[in-house]
């Protein structure tokens, strides 16, 4: 039985806009948060929360930095009285990413609250 080796043919010379195409990247305006005031806007009790919440601002059109307090070597025994990190947007964006994550937290306790509900009743129909 023989080996085959791995062999890198060329495919042809690609534009660096083609290969941005192929792969999906897109051009993006980034402002530069060095020159500009920061607002320390929501504390997060999760990584995951605030990847989610950071996520949302930035479908919103507000740049954002989700700053994650996680430090390796001492397992996150502070995540409770400091919480897991903090979403930062530039101190103009403030107030309305505040209004977004306040707005998109109360949606979300809502819908837990309904959930709750929705399995009480099931429990109770079930003998």
């Amino acid at each position: 039985m023989s080996q085959r080796k791995w062999e890198i043919k060329k495919l042809g010379e690609l534009t660096l806009q083609e290969l941005k195409g192929l792969i999906g990247y897109k051009d993006q305006a980034l402002v530069p948060f060095s020159s500009k005031p920061l607002s320390q806007v929501y504390i997060v009790s999760s990584p995951v929360q605030g990847e989610y919440l950071a996520d949302i601002l930035d479908k919103e059109g507000i740049p954002c930095l989700f700053q994650s307090y996680r430090d390796g070597a001492l397992d996150g025994i502070f995540t409770p009285s400091r919480g897991a990190g903090a979403i930062i947007t530039l101190q103009e964006d403030s107030q309305r990413a505040a209004t977004i994550i306040e707005s998109v937290i109360d949606t979300m306790a809502k819908e837990l609250e309904v959930e709750a509900e929705n399995e009480e009743i099931d429990e109770d129909k079930t003998w």
